[in-house]
C-alpha cells in the first residue's frame, strides 16, 4: 500500500509540475504535499469500501466522521509506520461498528470519553499546529464539544468512535510507536 501511495504521489507531482510548472511550489513540497492527501484519502476509500461490501458502509462512514473531527482537535498517538497505522486504522473503521452494535449502554463509554479528553487532549499536536501551547486549551474545549454533540446524536458507532480516538490520546512510549 504504501509504495502504491509512493508511486503515486511521484507521478501526480511529476505531472503537477510538469503542467502547471510557474503555479507550483518545488518537486519536494508538491510530492510531499500529494502523499501527505494519499495517505489519508486511501486508507478511508478502503475501509469505505470494504464496509459497503460487508454491509455496513454507513456505519464507517459515522465512524470516520466521528473519530476524524475528534483527532481533528484532539490530537493523538501516531505509529511510526505507515504501514501499521494503515492497518490498525482500517481495522478500527471496520471493527467499531461491530462493537457497537454489542453494546447496549454508551453512557460509560461517554464518560469516559469525555474523563479522557479533559485528561489527555490535546495530545501530541506539537508537529501538527502553529498554534502557541497557550492557546492549547481551545483544543481542549473543542475535543469536549465534538464529544458532547456525540453524545447528544446518540449513535453507538460515533460514542465507539469517540472512545477509540479519546484512548488515543494517552500518551504512551511504545517500541515503534511514537516517544515523548
Amino acid at each position: 500500500m504504501i509504495k502504491f501511495i509512493e508511486f503515486n504521489s511521484i507521478k501526480i507531482s511529476e505531472k503537477l509540475l510538469k503542467r502547471y510548472a510557474d503555479e507550483m511550489p518545488s518537486y519536494d513540497v508538491t510530492r510531499y504535499a500529494v502523499k501527505f492527501i494519499l495517505s489519508n484519502i486511501v486508507p478511508i476509500l478502503i475501509s469505505v469500501i470494504i464496509g459497503y461490501i460487508l454491509g455496513i458502509g454507513s456505519e464507517v462512514l459515522i465512524f470516520i466522521a466521528g473519530f476524524v473531527s475528534l483527532r481533528m482537535v484532539s490530537g493523538g498517538f501516531h505509529f511510526k509506520s505507515a504501514e501499521l497505522c494503515f492497518i490498525i486504522s482500517t481495522a478500527m473503521c471496520l471493527c467499531a461498528p461491530y462493537v457497537a452494535m454489542q453494546l447496549s449502554n454508551t453512557i460509560y463509554y461517554n464518560l469516559i470519553s469525555v474523563l479522557l479528553a479533559l485528561i489527555f487532549a490535546p495530545s501530541n499536536i506539537e508537529k501538527q499546529t502553529r498554534v502557541g501551547k497557550n492557546k492549547h486549551i481551545y483544543f481542549k474545549w473543542a475535543s469536549l464539544i465534538v464529544i458532547v454533540i456525540a453524545v447528544l446524536i446518540n449513535n453507538p458507532v460515533l460514542n465507539v468512535a469517540m472512545l477509540l480516538q479519546s484512548i488515543m490520546l494517552i500518551r504512551l512510549n511504545l517500541k515503534g510507536g511514537e516517544k515523548r
